[in-house]
């Protein structure tokens, strides 16, 4: 809803009156609902404020940013009812007709940077299915909301994964980078002889990689092994530079110096009679060096789990594939697949300009 927000290019306050698309127009009226009955009984908040409250902690549920909302909002006019309160504009860019290049010409005359164009349709893509399929409307995959009395809000929800080809991660109710990896790592290609352009979904084979990537437990026995493998090379370069120091003949000799200077001078780093360079370094190889995991009973014994495929349960768009073809576009996916943290923080940054459209930034204080 936050994306078509921006797509549709509304030029209303932000909640007021909120902007859902239309094939989520169930689940936008169950929201409404719910926030006109708790702005009723929370009368100090007002209604989109309480609308930007349940944005940032919904994206926060699944495990998405933190973001501290903004209050100060004013409340709608009188003459806006309950039905005036949600809107249904059509997108400037159609989700069975989307592409990279018409989405970055919207979204940029709004004042989104590139990074945060990526960062907005990574956002849209880690959560959920692919909107075409109104999967989000089947009972299977709505989540059972168990209410209870005294709580606002859902609690210990129960979530299904549906065994369907259109989600985009493999789980598309964790917020995360796994879209970013998943687009990154395999080769994306049209099923079948004729090819449908954007609209066709895009499959993927485990034998065609486009980059090999592994990553290890940092407590496994292969993780120790190359850990140990690059202790030893550490090791013989250690060894090789103590050689060669041995080799290097003293300048003028140890007599020539009164207090025994190892070349020949006097000063503050002088050389100490009896400690070798040797053992400089097996004190500190004795004091940096790690436990031995291999027998240790505290770890657990490593257990190979069964690998799944994920081109057996991920499927992409037009408009995911599109995003490989431009170099700027697909060097910050490669910059949110290694870094999270980073795509949390453009995504935080999105969030909090939208909230704020409409009203004076100058009013809004931190949410207390």
């Amino acid at each position: 809803m936050l994306l078509h927000h921006a797509l549709s290019n509304t030029q209303t306050p932000f909640g007021c009156p909120i902007v859902a698309p239309e094939n989520y127009r169930e689940e936008a009226e169950e929201i409404v609902d719910f926030i006109w009955k708790l702005n009723a009984d929370q009368p100090m908040y007002t209604f989109p404020d309480l609308w930007a409250m349940f944005t940032a902690k919904a994206m926060a549920r699944l495990g998405g940013p933190n973001v501290v909302p903004f209050r100060g909002r004013d409340d709608p006019p009188e003459l806006m009812t309950r039905d005036l309160l949600l809107t249904f504009p059509r997108s400037l860019v159609p989700e069975d007709d989307r592409d990279v290049l018409n989405m970055k010409r919207v979204l940029s005359r709004q004042g989104f940077s590139l990074e945060q164009v990526v960062a907005l349709m990574g956002c849209n893509r880690c959560i959920g299915f692919h909107d075409v399929a109104n999967f989000h409307t089947r009972e299977e995959v709505k989540p059972k909301l168990k209410r209870r009395p005294g709580l606002i809000g859902p609690s210990d929800d129960e979530f299904h994964l549906p065994s369907t080809i259109q989600k985009t991660t493999m789980d598309p109710y964790v917020f995360g980078s796994e879209y970013f990896d998943l687009l990154l790592d395999y080769k994306w290609r049209q099923p079948g002889l004729f090819q449908q352009q954007r609209k066709g979904e895009y499959r993927c084979n485990a034998k065609e990689r486009a980059r090999q990537v592994t990553l290890l437990d940092p407590f496994s026995e292969k993780s120790y092994e190359s850990q140990q493998r690059r202790m030893k090379a550490a090791e013989k370069a250690r060894e090789s530079i103590d050689a060669a120091d041995k080799r290097i003949p003293t300048l003028g000799g140890n007599d020539s110096a009164p207090d025994g200077g190892r070349f020949d001078r006097s000063g503050e780093a002088q050389f100490i009679p009896g400690a070798t360079s040797a053992n400089w370094s097996d004190g500190a190889e004795s004091s940096n060096r790690e436990l031995d995991i291999a027998g240790d009973p505290d770890y657990e014994a490593e257990r190979v789990a069964v690998s799944v495929d994920p081109c057996e349960h991920v499927s992409m768009r037009g408009t995911d594939v599109m995003l490989l073809d431009d170099a700027l576009t697909k060097g910050w996916l490669y910059q949110f697949g290694d870094n999270e943290l980073e795509f949390y923080a453009a995504v935080s940054e999105v969030i909090l300009n939208i909230q704020g459209r409409g009203y004076n930034p100058n009013k809004l204080a931190v949410w207390k």
